[in-house]
This record gives structure tokens, sequence and C-alpha cells, in this order.
């Protein structure tokens, strides 16, 4: 091969590697957008189907499970979703069922294990916001025998919970699953510091208290109803979200 020819070659050897680094570089800047957008970092927990050693639990389980967790979730553009918690409250858009698998300690350096479940039967395992593998969770000696029970003592806690909480906001609570959930805690608010401040607001919430226990055990059952509520309770939401009301965590 002359000289010409080898300059040749190899040019175009170098030009074909410069292509696939300005390639990875546009998909890496892709990604990186997509994760800016949502608040996710790369590491960050990764939704995949479960080991096929837990299937048989999740499927055994998963009809008594409340999905209340905000998460949001970012889909890549190399088949990978990855989730988290949502930076930004606008970036919700889906909810999970979720439990703790292990705690180690509780001050600085402290970290928590969890386990969420999605409606779609996908996981993710989180320690700290970041990426835990089954076979991690595994060789720290978490048995699905195990996760098992670890579920079934939240059901029954958060079963507990909603007991609780029944004798308030009767149907937003019936509506959205949770006292404690997002949506639930822009309304109490409202309740508190709005129509508590006048005659007609503790009329209506007085009214309110009465009738909704009596219509939720005539029509709590049937499903037009619930969405039919849902329907309202998410524009009065959306208004009262809009106006500064917030959905953090709330005592009342």
């Amino acid at each position: 091969m002359s000289i010409k020819d080898s300059i040749d070659s190899s040019k175009e050897k170098l030009e074909e590697n410069m292509r696939r680094l300005e390639e990875q570089k546009k998909k890496e800047k892709e990604i990186d957008e997509i994760l800016d957008i949502v608040g996710l970092i790369r590491n960050a927990p990764l939704l995949t189907s479960p080991a096929l050693e837990l299937q048989p639990i999740l499927h055994e389980t998963m009809p008594y499970m409340q999905f209340i967790w905000p998460k949001v979730l970012a889909k890549l553009p190399d088949g990978r979703t990855l989730i988290g918690l949502a930076a930004a409250k606008e970036c919700r858009n889906v909810y999970s069922f979720d439990i703790v698998l292990q705690t180690n300690g509780t001050g600085k350096g402290s970290w928590v294990r969890y386990m969420w479940i999605f409606k779609n039967g996908e996981v993710a395992f989180s320690q700290s916001g970041v990426n835990v593998t089954w076979d991690e969770i595994k060789d720290s000696g978490i048995t699905p025998s195990e996760i098992r029970k670890i579920i079934i003592d939240t059901i029954a806690y958060n079963s507990i919970q909603a007991e609780k909480s029944s004798k308030h906001c009767y149907i937003a609570t019936a509506v959205y699953g949770s006292y404690d959930c997002p949506e639930v805690r822009i309304l109490r608010r409202f309740r508190d510091f709005t129509l508590q401040n006048s005659l007609l607001g503790r009329l209506f919430i007085k009214s309110y208290y009465r009738i909704s226990p009596i219509l939720l055990k005539w029509f709590g059952h049937i499903f037009w109803f619930k969405r039919f509520c849902k329907f309202f309770l998410d524009k009065m939401i959306f208004i009262l979200k809009s106006k500064g009301v917030s959905d953090e965590t709330y005592n009342d």
C-alpha cells in the first residue's frame, strides 16, 4: 500500500471515529436534557421487571396496595427508564407503593433502601436516590419471603392509617386513596386557611362532614361516582395550586 493509500485509510478511520464520538456526545446531551427537566441523575433508580422469584409475591399482594407516593420517570433514548422522587412537583407522572427494605443508622452517613412497586408490575430499588439492584439486595441478606412480610406489614399499616383518617375529607380521601396524598393536603389547607375564616365556609365544612359519609355509603363502591367527584376535585385542586396552595406535608 502506498503512503497516499495509507493516509486515506487512516483518514477514513479517524473520520468514522469522530462521527461516532459526535453521535455519542449528541446522545449524552439528549439524556442530560431529559434528566435535567425532571430533576433526576444518571444513576437514579432503574425501572425494571421484577425478578422471577418476586413475581408471585407481587401478583399475590398488588390487589391490596395503595399507589400514593408521587414519582417522576424519564424514558431515555437507550431504552432505559429512570425513576425517582420528583424534584419539581409539575413533573410528577406516576405513583408507587413504597416499602422500606433496610436502614443503616440515623445520623450522617445513614441510608435507607426502598423498593418502589408500580401499578404496571415493574419495580425499582433505591438507596439515597441512587439505583440498587435486586442482586445487591439479596447479597445483603434480604430474602423474597422477608419482602413478602414487609409488603404485608406495610399494607396493614396503610390500612390502619386510612381507617384513622376516614373521618376526615371523606370523599377526597376515597377518590385519591390517602388522607396524606398531595391532592388531599391541598384541600385540607384550603379548608383550614380559607373556608374556616368565613361563616359560609364553616357552614360548608359542617355540611360536608354530615353528607359525605352518607354519600360514600350509598355510592362509594360505584366507579362513576368516584370518577365524577375526581373530575371536579381535580379542577379545584388545579386552581388552588395555581394560587400557591402547597401540597407539602401538613399536620392538621
